[in-house]
């Protein structure tokens, strides 16, 4: 009995000491450790780093911090313990998007968003605020997103999106064996405004002689939408959802 305490005691070790915590602040410096003491400054600096099951990306809040923050299967995932994005002190850092997304998520289970705010300053934008996708082939469905307290505005696409290829969307066309997005989506407390085709959108790919969602139990609580105009010149389907 002694051997196995052991045992466990020290698996539980390394899982916790395998949680990270990586801290960015507009006073920060790339070339540090990324520790709260000593913070990276930007999004790019985060782009080149693995993540892994457990690590927080903390943006120091009050700052503006530009460009896109993007995770993919190069990173690695775990439904049972969240790769968690969110912000650290007494208000919600924002991302400012330009053109593009302000956070792409792609092919990964297991993701926190919370307490920041995301927009674009370009009219122009081409992007989504928040983007949770599941692209995989071999119709797999992916676990675990939870989207607190966030806010997205000024983008063309979605403030919020969660789920597998969007097919209703101008230009996007399904991928075979690619058709699934996640379950155990919660997104609560959210607001998405001024946005064009979508406040918050969960959706995925859709076929009539299919019978099964893209996605599963679905949770969609004290969000608010407003103002998001829609496309007057996309007149093949809507726009201008406030959540779908």
């Amino acid at each position: 009995m002694r051997g196995i305490f052991i045992v466990l005691l020290l698996h539980f070790s390394s899982t916790i000491t395998a949680q990270r915590q990586f801290y960015i602040s507009s006073s920060g410096n790339d070339s540090s450790e990324g520790t709260m003491l000593h913070p990276f400054r930007t999004i790019g600096k985060l782009n080149g780093l693995q993540f892994q099951p457990g690590d927080r990306i903390l943006f120091k809040g009050g700052a503006t911090y530009k460009g896109e923050l993007i995770l993919n299967e190069n990173d690695s995932s775990d439904p049972h313990n969240p790769i968690t994005i969110g912000s650290y002190g007494q208000s919600n850092a924002s991302i400012l998007a330009g053109k593009g997304n302000a956070i792409l998520i792609s092919n990964l289970n297991g993701i926190v968003i919370k307490n920041l705010n995301v927009s674009s300053d370009d009219p122009l934008n081409n992007g989504y605020g928040v983007k949770v996708s599941n692209a995989l082939p071999g119709n797999k469905m992916l676990e675990n997103v939870r989207i607190h307290h966030v806010t997205a505005s000024n983008f063309k696409w979605a403030g919020i999106f969660v789920g597998g290829i969007p097919t209703d969307l101008p230009k996007v066309q399904a991928i075979a064996g690619a058709r699934y997005g996640f379950k155990d989506i919660l997104i609560d407390s959210c607001e998405a405004h001024n946005n064009m085709y979508y406040g918050i959108y969960i959706s995925g790919s859709w076929t009539p002689d299919t019978r099964d969602y893209a996605n599963e139990r679905v949770v969609l609580r004290d969000c608010i939408t407003y103002d998001n105009t829609g496309d007057s010149t996309y007149t093949t389907n809507h726009s201008g959802s406030g959540i779908l």
